[in-house]
């Protein structure tokens, strides 16, 4: 098994979260540096296998290091300078044709000198065989310099994000409905509900990551059930309000993960009543040892109504950006 050094990249606001998965997983992986938003750890894990990790942004295999380096255009000529030896090892499958260089210092994107840019494109071409794309590549070799006074010199492994498929309105990222069930803690053999399912990411991510006895999915919004498909056959669909979900009984579901409308986009005149009537549904589906979780944009007003119900114990997990908009994710247990 041949190792080999990798960089993730994650969300900020997801470090402790990662933190903890690193310690709750049986890893194979030697962790050599976590730092904030990114991680360097090196394994003999299938590449395929590490980049469909969800609660990472970006995947890259690791070229080269620079300890303390001077500034940018320090690492730019060490590269030069070993040439051959720092490029060879990335990796070029048969799919691939075509790349471009990108800049990040203290995580934000920068240009490199058009000398040295080119320098270092003829180089990549010379050693790989690849050709230069500024615009759309099939891959991407980065320079990252960090303010801890680390750099690296590292490919992209994972698809660029123009090359994929694009969120729909409405849609959580994979790394956001992750998260979201990591939080949850267990759901193997639990019964699972999402009464605001949407799109339905939550749902995959449920099925695809966990093995649940069951999931009962519902939204109000027919239109979206009747598209939403699985090939899990304990997943349930439903059209129902959440206030509502006859279909549920009482006491009989170990899990609720759900992203309730955010009042911003959806047309609600009270809802600090709407999230009432929610949570008293939510506390009557659950079992005794049960936990809620939830993405919530009105946190103010959210958070006032669990205190008011007084059942609750709340934990305001994470703070986050949403399209751009901030939102919260809550963890609920009976108090």
């Amino acid at each position: 098994m041949k190792l080999k050094t990798y960089l993730w990249t994650f969300p900020a606001w997801l470090q402790t979260i990662v933190e903890s998965f690193l310690m709750d997983k049986k890893l194979t992986w030697r962790i050599f540096t976590v730092l904030d938003g990114l991680i360097v750890f090196e394994s003999g894990e299938n590449m395929r296998t590490l980049v469909d990790y969800p609660i990472f942004s970006n995947l890259f295999l690791v070229l080269k290091t620079f300890q303390r380096p001077k500034g940018s255009a320090d690492m730019f000529m060490q590269v030069v300078v070993k040439g051959y030896d720092v490029v060879k090892p990335a990796i070029v499958s048969k799919d691939m044709k075509t790349f471009r260089i990108i800049h990040s210092s203290q995580n934000q994107l920068a240009s490199i000198p058009d000398k040295m840019h080119r320098k270092l494109e003829k180089l990549i071409e010379r050693v790989t065989r690849l050709q230069t794309n500024r615009s759309l590549p099939d891959t991407e070799f980065w320079f990252i310099r960090r303010s801890e006074k680390i750099g690296y010199f590292v490919q992209r492994l994972n698809t660029h994000k123009s090359k994929s498929n694009k969120l729909q309105r409405g849609e959580l990222a994979k790394s956001i409905t992750y998260a979201m069930c990591y939080i949850a803690g267990g759901l193997n053999d639990k019964v699972i509900a999402d009464p605001f399912f949407g799109r339905g990411g939550l749902a995959k991510t449920m099925t695809r990551f966990r093995r649940p006895a069951r999931v009962y999915v519902s939204d109000i919004d027919k239109n979206l059930v009747a598209q939403f498909s699985s090939s899990y056959q304990s997943v349930k669909k439903h059209v129902a309000d959440a206030t509502n979900l006859d279909f549920i009984k009482e006491a009989s579901v170990d899990a609720v993960v759900t992203d309730p409308p955010w009042w911003l986009f959806e047309a609600i005149d009270d809802i600090k009543s709407f999230y009432e009537n929610m949570l008293q549904e939510i506390i009557r589906i659950l079992s005794k040892k049960w936990v809620a979780v939830l993405l919530i944009g009105a946190r103010e007003e959210f958070e006032s109504v669990v205190a008011s119900i007084g059942v609750l114990t709340n934990e305001r997990v994470a703070d986050i950006l949403v399209s751009g908009k901030k939102a919260s994710i809550y963890l609920l247990k009976r108090g």
